[in-house]
């Protein structure tokens, strides 16, 4: 997530494209803070007061309202015309918008109190507000406590961790000499973001503003391939501001490139990361090309890896559960995650998975079975196919290596050799897989052929298996077992 991306925005009406499940959908009279994500194509709201009632009606709106359009004293007239202090939006969301280069933080002003406590702001009094994105919250930055004494013209450093402004109200510790209370003068603040827990890198007791913990990458331990794997589906639901459910093509359709499925993979990821305080290496996307589930909707798979260090898998899975069942949790929080299907409480689609390591040693021998002794060379010439444009139908399918297209119809086994038969279009070679190095073909059993042509040859040919130690007979072969693939090619016009 960088300010290249993202752009922020004001606007006095409702610019937000998408909503979570728990965002408001208010409408917007006044000027408010949005953020367009040029990558994904969605803008959010970044303004989001924490009810209506701090921007309209008689709490956020009377006090200090002229004397003719109090509750009180406002007539039925004034009020049929829609004149009284209670009957419109007075609030000022959001002015001035600036995005760090980071893109992870906006500095605005406001008379918006959007962290829903503490003291009240007074109707007209602007304040500098600092929005920070990964974790869709929002810090009072200055407190002047008079509106007419206000915080203009903000900016932001491309860190965040310096924000200045305009203001008559003197932040110094003690007085200028000479210093006049009706100039304007310029401030500036630092800020420190900082996670409160100890084994993170950015751990920190003192800071301003949370954010997301992060970790060194030594000391993580990470086991991708080791026992307790756990797959976890999460199914993702943004609607528009009339509530209608946003798909799959949707959003693909408002992205700005194809990449928009991993940009939406990424965030998730990052956003569960966050929510999970746990390093980013212990999550990774299952499945890269696809973003998109039987349904239609938008779906993230992430596998959550084990590790030597920290909660297991299960333990982090089933604290995920426990947070996507409470709409306040840091989940609903997250960037792509405030997005989450709100169904996915009642369950999410957790699974076992076992992936086998490349580096993994083959399987033990069956019982009472003998190793299969080297095969001799061979002595027979190349195949000279089939005599029929098709291959014959047999229970096993291989899948060959080149560049160009090229397919694999069928393979079968017979005295020690292999046979295959499909088509390739453009350049062709049997390669073999091993333990080690990959092992190439002689020339004689390479066909280099124009990528570009439409010209189509039939390919029948046998490869004689040549076992690494241990030799392990064809019934018994298992992923990663080390053959060496030697193979003779004969073309067939069709």
């Amino acid at each position: 997530m960088v300010a290249s991306l993202l752009l922020s925005v004001r606007a006095n009406f409702q610019k937000a494209t998408a909503f979570g499940p728990h965002d408001s959908r208010l409408a917007v009279t006044e000027h408010n803070v949005f953020l367009y994500d040029r990558l994904l194509g969605i803008t959010t709201r970044v303004s989001v007061p924490p009810a209506v009632s701090a921007v309209v009606g008689s709490a956020a709106c009377c006090e200090g309202a002229s004397s003719s359009s109090t509750i009180a004293k406002c007539s039925l007239t004034d009020r049929l015309k829609g004149y009284c202090c209670d009957q419109k939006p007075c609030r000022t969301g959001g002015l001035n918008p600036e995005i760090s280069r980071d893109g992870q933080k906006i500095v605005f002003i406001s008379d918006v109190n959007y962290e829903g406590a503490g003291i009240k702001l007074v109707k007209g009094d602007l304040e500098v507000w600092v929005h920070h994105i990964p974790t869709s919250t929002s810090h009072r930055v200055t407190y002047s406590h008079d509106k007419n004494i206000d915080e203009t013209a903000p900016h932001i450093s491309g860190d965040g961790s310096v924000v200045t402004f305009q203001s008559k109200h003197s932040y110094a510790p003690h007085a200028i000499e000479g210093e006049k209370t009706n100039n304007f003068d310029i401030w500036a603040t630092t800020l420190t973001y900082g996670c409160d827990d100890p084994r993170a890198s950015n751990y920190a007791t003192d800071y301003d503003i949370p954010e997301c913990c992060t970790w060194s990458d030594t000391g993580i331990g990470v086991e991708p391939f080791a026992a307790g794997r756990q797959r976890v589906t999460l199914t993702l639901a943004p609607v528009d501001f009339s509530g209608a459910a946003m798909s799959a093509s949707d959003l693909q359709a408002l992205s700005a490139s194809a990449s928009g499925c991993q940009q939406w993979q990424h965030d998730v990821l990052s956003d569960v990361a966050c929510a999970l305080r746990v390093p980013a290496a212990r999550l990774a996307i299952w499945d890269p090309s696809v973003c998109a589930s039987a349904a239609g909707k938008l779906q993230v798979v992430i596998d959550v890896l084990p590790a030597k260090f920290g909660h297991t898998p299960t333990e982090l899975v089933s604290r995920l559960a426990v947070q996507v069942k409470e709409p306040g949790s840091p989940i609903w929080k997250g960037y792509a995650t405030r997005y989450l299907d709100a169904s996915q409480a009642m369950g999410l689609s957790a699974s076992a998975v076992f992936v086998p390591s490349p580096s993994m040693p083959p399987p033990p021998w069956p019982p009472g079975l003998a190793p299969l002794p080297p095969p001799s060379p061979p002595s027979h010439p190349p195949a000279h196919g089939w005599n029929q444009c098709e291959g014959p139908q047999v229970d096993w399918m291989a899948l060959d290596e080149g560049v160009g297209k090229s397919a694999s119809y069928a393979v079968a086994a017979m005295n020690g050799n292999m046979y295959s038969a499909g088509y390739t279009k453009g350049n062709f070679a049997f390669v073999g897989v091993t333990d080690g190095a990959d092992v190439n073909p002689v020339p004689s059993a390479t066909l280099w052929g124009d990528t570009t042509s439409d010209a189509q040859v039939r390919v029948a040919s046998p490869a004689t298996l040549i076992s690494s130690p241990p030799t392990r007979p064809l019934s018994h072969l298992r992923p990663y077992d080390p053959y060496l693939i030697s193979a003779h090619t004969t073309l067939i016009s069709c």
